[in-house]
């Protein structure tokens, strides 16, 4: 990267020195590239990691490969390879390479992670429709929010064939209210997630 303005750089003669101009991006006297200010700024809000040698080269878990020192990720110099997110069915997210057993932090339960994307991507959403079919009860809430903004729950209705029948009935006994409809979640799944959360607290 370079521009047309001037950079400066310090050059040491005997026990004095004195700053010189060198045009943007040309190599300095002491053998690196020459930046002037506004490029200097532009490249670390580009490159936070660096941009010396390998501009944007990092590893595949973000850490920046700096080929003047040792690599700086623990996970490579281990082995480990690309992460990737797996559901546990407490609702959190766990990160780890293909076909590795790793332990959930918020519930501790293990799980090894599927050989391939493919079978991540299957697993993931059995996870998810189970959290939903323990989230949610198949019952839907009629709410309203009146005109001071209160929010309140009207009926809850079990049978989705009569649900806008009652809707249109809420809407005539409450016209000045906005109506709206939820899913029910199950009070014992809430309960078990504040549990878990107090735990990692």
């Amino acid at each position: 990267m370079s521009c047309k303005n001037k950079a400066e750089q310090w050059v040491e003669s005997g026990y004095h020195g004195k700053l010189v101009e060198i045009p943007c991006g040309r190599t300095g006297v002491h053998g690196e590239v020459v930046l002037c200010e506004e490029c200097l700024h532009e490249l670390t809000a580009k490159y936070p990691q660096g941009w010396r040698h390998h501009p944007g080269d990092t590893c595949i878990h973000g850490t920046y490969r700096d080929p003047m020192h040792d690599c700086c990720c623990w996970k490579c110099e281990e082995g480990i390879g690309k992460e990737y997110e797996l559901k546990c069915y407490c609702g959190a997210s766990i990160w780890a390479p293909l076909e590795y057993e790793v332990e959930c932090d918020r519930c501790g339960q293990c799980h090894t992670m599927p050989a391939n994307e493919d079978q991540l991507e299957e697993y993931n959403q059995d996870v998810y429709d189970h959290i939903n079919a323990a989230r949610f009860t198949g019952k839907i809430r009629i709410m309203r929010v009146d005109e001071c903004g209160q929010e309140s729950c009207v009926i809850v209705v079990n049978d989705d064939a009569a649900l806008e029948y009652v809707i249109a009935g809420v809407q005539q006994q409450y016209p000045e209210s906005r109506v709206f409809t939820e899913r029910e979640e199950s009070q014992r799944f809430m309960a078990n997630q504040m549990l878990l959360d107090e735990d990692i607290y």
